[in-house]
């Protein structure tokens, strides 16, 4: 009798198991969108972020000169050109720099990556005329 009960009880605890797993398993995606939501940075925090990323280049560039020099600037110009996309859980931003010259940047957990660049050549440029008529080959 004892033997039956035991394998009773097993039975009826499988589906209570699956029930708290997937109860973890929620709970565990509601924490993980939550931290990433909070770690969205918003416009000025990106703005921040990438002329300090930028300051720290120490390259010859010298835009890397003025960018050390006056800081806050920096920043209202990166704040005037870059357009965000807000998923909520992260954010990319794209900096116009020019007519055609972007930089696009992927923003989530208090951090930002540079995920691309177009430079004027890279796309969206007229193919160089080729020349029409007889062409004089010696």
């Amino acid at each position: 009798m004892e033997q039956w009960g035991k394998t009773e009880d097993k039975n009826v605890m499988r589906p209570l198991r699956r029930r708290v797993s997937a109860w973890r398993i929620r709970v565990l995606l509601a924490a993980v969108a939550v931290i990433l939501f909070a770690g969205n940075p918003g416009p000025r925090q990106f703005a921040r972020m990438v002329v300090n990323e930028t300051a720290a280049q120490q390259t010859s560039d010298p835009n890397t000169f003025w960018i050390n020099l006056f800081p806050s600037v920096a920043r209202a110009l990166v704040l005037a050109n870059a357009r965000r996309s807000n998923f909520y859980l992260f954010s990319i931003y794209r900096i116009h720099y020019g007519e055609r010259e972007t930089a696009t940047y992927l923003a989530a957990l208090w951090s930002i990556v540079q995920i691309g660049s177009a430079q004027p050549n890279d796309r969206h440029s007229p193919e160089p005329a080729r020349p029409t008529g007889p062409s004089s080959t010696i």
